[in-house]
This record gives structure tokens, C-alpha cells and sequence, in this order.
């Protein structure tokens, strides 16, 4: 085949989906006819170059190509399939791997956090000791309180657990 204009791609980042590419030097459609249809000039990481591209669903990147390709006449000849029956099974086994370990994820339940302790961003630790305890939340310093203190630090230890899990699920 001689220089493809368009070239269908897993995508190496969204297993469910393939990228539909074209050809950066050898089109000349309007921009705002190729922004209309979807696309977006940004890096191909499997081209290795900056083109128009757009993501489409595995199972229907072809149909979608092909129609891309009639309304902005590109012949057939000129368009590159790199998506084989395996390619496609394979990608759809661990986009549905991955849909079930979020699911798995999303049933865990979070450790709720203590009464005292502020909302925000927490670095995971507590500090001090008796009668000068703090926590870090978004940056700033909160002071906890003795008596506040072991909930604060069974609130630590249920939320280092729950990561854990997170983790062993994401990484299993």
C-alpha cells in the first residue's frame, strides 16, 4: 500500500477503543471540517507523529472510518487497518478485566473519616505526640487534639488498609 491517509490503530491507552489517524502532510481538508467530525490535532503514539485523530469504539472504529472516509473523500485504497481479529479480542478481554476490577473497586467501602477531622487531601500520617498531635490536610497544619487522637489513628489505619486493597485488586 502506498502512504496511508488514514490508518486504524489500537489505542494503546483505552483498551475498549481504537484511534482513527490521518495522514498530517498529505491532507488538505479544512480544520473545521475535521474538528465537525470528531477529530483533534494532538501526538499518535503508535505513529510516532503529531496528526488528526479521534477515538472510536474497537467494534465500530472501521464502520466509522469508512464513513469518515467517503465524507471526506479518501479512497479506500488509501486507508490502513492495523486491527486483526485477535488485536480486537484481546483489547475487549482487558477493557472487560478492567471494567471488573473498578467494579470491584467501587464496592469496597471507604473508611469514613473522623468527626474531627477537616475535609481535604491527607498526606496519610499523623505527627506529634502527647498533647501536640497534627495532620497535614491540603498542605496546612491541623492540630489534633488528645482525645481526638485514636480515632484519628484508627481512621489512618483503615485508610492505608483500604489503599492496600485498592492496590492488590489493581495490580492482580
Amino acid at each position: 500500500m502506498s502512504n496511508p491517509l488514514m490508518t486504524i490503530h489500537p489505542d494503546t491507552w483505552n483498551d475498549g477503543n481504537a484511534i482513527i489517524a490521518l495522514s498530517p502532510d498529505a491532507f488538505d481538508s479544512n480544520r473545521n471540517d475535521l474538528e465537525q467530525f470528531g477529530y483533534r490535532w494532538t501526538w499518535d503514539d503508535v505513529l510516532r507523529l503529531r496528526c488528526w485523530q479521534k477515538s472510536a469504539s474497537l467494534l465500530k472504529s472501521e464502520q466509522m472510518a469508512a464513513s469518515d472516509a467517503i465524507r471526506l473523500g479518501i479512497p479506500m485504497d488509501r486507508i490502513d487497518s492495523q486491527l486483526s481479529p485477535v488485536t480486537v479480542c484481546e483489547a475487549l478481554r482487558r477493557a472487560r478485566e478492567r471494567s471488573l476490577t473498578e467494579q470491584r473497586i467501587r464496592s469496597i467501602a471507604t473508611p469514613a473519616r473522623p468527626a474531627c477531622f477537616p475535609p481535604g487531601r491527607w498526606n496519610g500520617k499523623v505527627y506529634g505526640g502527647r498533647g501536640g498531635y497534627h495532620v497535614y490536610v491540603d498542605n496546612q497544619r491541623i492540630p489534633i487534639r488528645d482525645d481526638d487522637y485514636p480515632a484519628v489513628k484508627r481512621y489512618e489505619t483503615l485508610i492505608r488498609r483500604y489503599r492496600n486493597a485498592i492496590d492488590v485488586l489493581r495490580s492482580g
